[in-house]
């Protein structure tokens, strides 16, 4: 079956939109069931003609496949807010600011710790930039995670990963290109059940305090979707550290590559690197010169107040489950 829906859509479609769509319309239907007990459902279900029966199926079927198409449209967008990129200007902005400065803190104190084990430091410096870029941090872990993947090639060898990736991406082995693939939709996969299981605590929340349902089970689906949210958003940022390892290597392991199919020649040097992106970037000649801006000197922390995103989500998460706990009773 798996295999006959997959040569019909494309498998990556399949695996992060289509299954996770299925998952939650699933959770959607259970949320009422949970209410009024699985007979009730059931004999709701048998009272339906064969034509009913047969709409709904192929309404679940169609909604199935216009929230997969959805979720795989916005899948870009999604791990954009994942990474903290909250908006140019207003509370957004704020938010990600102090956000930003909170994990610039916890790097600053990690840097400043002599009693940080060895282990825990090469951790910390695949989380986070060094601390001395403080302009460079973002406001979520798995920004910051994937920021730090596309800094190294920077940092190392001169190279604008935004720019030369797609080049690179095309002499790589199938083999290799395949496992990159395959880490990257893991990713993919772990947000968007982080997207939908955030969506649907509330959500369920709400309904059953509307229908009267009863206070364990208002907190029972408000909190264990969050949980659930968590661990997602958790797994997500465990790929993200792997991808990011992995893109690393593929930028040491097979750069060189790159160069022999363009048909450089010559010793590899940074300044080679930054005329190849401005000629793919700007259409600047390789032979022309080009007067660089001045090297920004590092800001200091930024002041004022920080804010942990865990720590916020987790309090709004216990205060609004409290309070959706309180009303239910009250009713």
């Amino acid at each position: 079956m798996f295999g006959t829906i997959t040569g019909v859509l494309d498998r990556r479609f399949v695996v992060n939109a289509l299954l996770p769509a299925v998952a939650f319309l699933g959770l959607v239907v259970a949320v009422p069931i949970s209410r009024y007990g699985a007979s009730v459902g059931l004999a709701w279900w048998n009272r339906q003609s064969g034509s009913a029966q047969a709409v709904l199926g192929a309404a679940f079927v169609l909604a199935a496949l216009v929230l997969a198409y959805v979720l795989d449209a916005a899948g870009a967008f999604s791990l954009t807010v994942a990474q903290g990129r909250w908006g140019s200007r207003g509370p957004g902005r704020v938010l990600a600011q102090r956000a930003a400065a909170w994990h610039h803190r916890k790097a600053q104190r990690a840097a400043d710790d002599p009693e940080l084990t060895p282990g825990r430091r090469d951790a910390m410096r695949l989380r986070y930039p060094p601390a001395s870029a403080a302009d460079e941090f973002q406001a979520t872990t798995l920004g910051n995670v994937l920021h730090v993947a596309a800094r190294y090639p920077h940092t190392r060898y001169g190279i604008n990963a935004a720019i030369v990736w797609p080049r690179l991406y095309t002499v790589l082995p199938d083999s290799w290109a395949g496992t990159l693939g395959t880490i990257r939709s893991t990713l993919a996969l772990h947000m968007t059940f982080a997207t939908l299981l955030a969506l649907l605590g509330p959500a369920a929340a709400v309904y059953l305090l509307l229908v009267g349902g009863q206070w364990w089970l208002v907190l029972a689906w408000y909190w264990g979707c969050a949980a659930a949210a968590w661990a997602a958003y958790r797994a997500a940022l465990a790929s993200a550290q792997l991808y990011a390892t992995y893109t690393a290597v593929t930028f040491d392991a097979h750069r060189l590559q790159l160069r022999t199919k363009l048909g450089i020649d010559g010793p590899e040097t940074p300044e080679q690197w930054a005329a190849l992106a401005r000629f793919w970037h700007r259409n600047i000649p390789l032979d022309a010169e080009v007067a660089e801006p001045p090297t920004a000197t590092p800001r200091a922390s930024r002041g004022g107040r920080t804010l942990r995103p865990s720590t916020a989500w987790a309090v709004f998460t216990l205060l609004a489950g409290v309070a959706g706990a309180l009303l239910a009773m009250s009713m």
